[in-house]
């Protein structure tokens, strides 16, 4: 193989791969909960707010330059501790601007999903509400595990 064509097939594999590490569906019976819970929230626009993150705030890492945060009605009511049933919609920005959303990141609490992680299931839809991640991604758990009291949540820290 020469050289030229040895750089190709190595460039296509390390963008191959790169590729599957940015899609990262669960299980079908996983991909099933992610679609039921993309129809739940769907007027999550009038949910309330976690105390200090009304309106856009400065993002970080994968959700964006910019983020708005939302929680459901559960969610907002136990913000210190985090009930089952507990619903956090992140819509995730380019800038600050509604034209620039990228992505919604969803956690959903419920009970025995992940009891290893505090029962956390993890979604992430593209603006037209496809699934591009969803059950258990290693990544989100990973930062998210950074989180102080161990609830995986950022928010009331």
């Amino acid at each position: 193989m020469n050289l030229s064509l040895r750089r190709f097939a190595t460039l296509a594999l390390a963008s191959a791969l790169t590729l599957s590490a940015c899609k990262s569906l669960g299980t079908p019976e996983e991909q099933t909960r992610a679609d039921d819970l993309y129809n739940e929230i769907a007027d999550y626009k009038s949910w309330g707010n976690f105390e200090g993150f009304e309106g856009f705030q400065i993002g970080d890492s994968v959700h964006g330059r910019f983020v708005r945060v939302y929680a459901n009605g559960i969610a907002e009511a136990n913000q210190q501790d985090l009930p089952y049933e507990s619903i956090i919609v992140k819509e995730n920005f380019d800038k600050e601007d509604e034209g620039a959303l990228t992505g919604i990141t969803v956690m959903q609490r419920l009970q025995g999903v992940d009891p290893e992680h505090n029962d956390w299931f993890w979604v992430r839809y593209s603006p037209s509400g496809t699934q591009t991640h969803s059950g258990k991604p290693a990544f989100c758990i990973d930062c998210h595990s950074e989180a102080e009291g161990d609830d995986y949540v950022f928010l009331n820290d």
